[in-house]
């Protein structure tokens, strides 16, 4: 009975503190609020929050581990993308920001590459064994679409890394699919929500290894400004080569094959490109934002979009 009663209040204890957290992490805010978090400042120590978030939330059911960002190699990648719009007549900017959410699968949306046809969504929910009425995939829908997210772990289709040829017995023969980079998350508040990325079961490695994290606000001057801000190191894998009686590591395959220039979707090849890949993805999801937030009658001010994207050295100084 005491272990039963001790269960209990466990259970309510954790799912008050969930429902309480109204904050993820402190964004780059603009000048107006505070002049040392300008969206256009560089200064890493910005960034701490989300390079030493850990995964409470990241022990869900195909997920193999959190790729860490101290696991990646390299340069760590810290970035920073928003945009400013005309707020809601009606809905509530926590209300907002669900809808943004939900319409996720819209914005990362972009032009069939010329490896493979145009697909119905480049994000969806995690499934465990790839079709539609998959339970996980349910689960994880459901989760993802209702206010508290944390533990949703989804699915990007990345156009901007190896394709694969894979046996499709419907088509009775060899296809190429696009690798999927999976996130869970870790997070969730009302007005923000956190990505992390993982190794799942069904399709390996995420191309960095870090934490993203999402949230909207509220100017006080008639507009709402949504963001999201990064922090990830590129994913290095464990191979079975020895060099000195030691095992070698070493940068993921998908990656590999970027840094050398395959496949050509205008991403120059060198190191940094895994990350001007992300780059480039990011632009067209914020492109893809802005004409829908347009089409709502948010009308957005073109000129407030914000990039900013910087690499430093690992650990940082």
């Amino acid at each position: 009975m005491g272990r039963a009663l001790l269960a209990i209040i466990f259970a309510f204890a954790s799912s008050s503190f969930v429902a309480a957290q109204d904050h993820c992490f402190d964004p780059l805010s603009g000048a107006k609020a505070k002049p040392s978090t300008n969206p256009s400042d560089n200064d890493p120590k910005d960034w701490n929050q989300l390079v030493q978030w850990t995964h409470p939330h990241a022990d869900q059911e195909g997920v193999l581990r959190v790729q860490a960002i101290e696991d990646g190699m390299g340069p760590i990648n810290l970035d920073f993308y928003s945009i400013t719009f005309k707020k809601h007549s009606t809905k509530s900017l926590s209300d907002m920001f669900l809808d943004l959410r939900k319409h996720f699968d819209l914005f990362a949306h972009r032009a069939a590459g010329p490896y493979e046809g145009e697909a119905p969504t480049y994000f969806l929910p995690y499934r465990g064994d790839g079709t539609v009425t998959d339970p996980l995939g349910a689960r994880n829908k459901s989760l993802w679409e209702s206010a508290q997210p944390t533990g949703a772990v989804m699915s990007f289709v990345l156009d901007n890394h190896t394709p694969a040829l894979a046996f499709a017995a419907t088509l009775k023969g060899m296809k190429i699919v696009l690798e999927q980079g999976d996130v869970v998350v870790t997070c969730a508040a009302p007005m923000q929500f956190i990505f992390s990325t993982v190794y799942t079961r069904a399709d390996g490695f995420h191309p960095v290894n870090g934490n993203r994290g999402f949230g909207i606000r509220d100017n006080n001057d008639g507009s709402w400004t949504f963001y999201t801000m990064g922090a990830d190191r590129e994913t290095k894998v464990a191979t079975a080569e020895l060099e000195n009686g030691h095992r070698v590591d070493q940068g993921y395959f998908g990656n590999l094959a970027l840094e050398l220039g395959f496949p050509d979707r205008g991403i120059p090849a060198g190191a940094d490109a895994v990350f001007v890949a992300g780059d480039k993805f990011w632009r067209e999801f914020f492109d893809n934002l802005e004409a829908y937030l347009d089409q709502q009658g948010m009308r957005v001010n073109p000129a407030s979009f914000v990039r900013n994207t910087n690499r430093y050295h690992y650990p940082l100084q």
